[in-house]
């Protein structure tokens, strides 16, 4: 099979590699080598951890990577909470049911917090 020479633009972005988990020595390990940034489940001991994920980061060499919390019900004071941490992104928690269960806790959301 032949294809013909063709061209996208804009070019392909990489799309960026999150792992999450529970904070802990072998998974800093493994996001400062291989990963973009870390994706706590819930948001307890973010704060507490946060050190421990920088020193693994620098002893690869590497910049601090990006922290994006998974599962938050948004609040004010959370979500101004891990903008302080440094969190520009976080994933919010909506029910696994279907779109009329779904589609009024995201306008809920899109009301008052974001």
């Amino acid at each position: 099979m032949k294809f013909e020479p063709s061209w996208s633009w804009p070019k392909p972005q990489g799309v960026p590699v999150l792992i999450g988990g529970a904070p802990g020595p072998k998974l800093f390990s493994a996001i400062a080598e291989y990963a973009d940034g870390w994706m706590p489940i819930g948001g307890a001991g973010i704060k507490d951890a946060l050190p421990r994920l920088r020193e693994a980061c620098e002893a690869r060499g590497r910049e601090m990577v990006r922290l994006v919390p998974f599962g938050t019900l948004p609040t004010a004071e959370k979500l101004d909470y891990y903008a302080s941490l440094g969190c520009d992104e976080v994933v919010l928690r909506v029910p696994s049911a279907g779109r009329d269960e779904v589609l009024p806790v995201l306008d809920e959301f899109a009301g008052g917090y974001l």
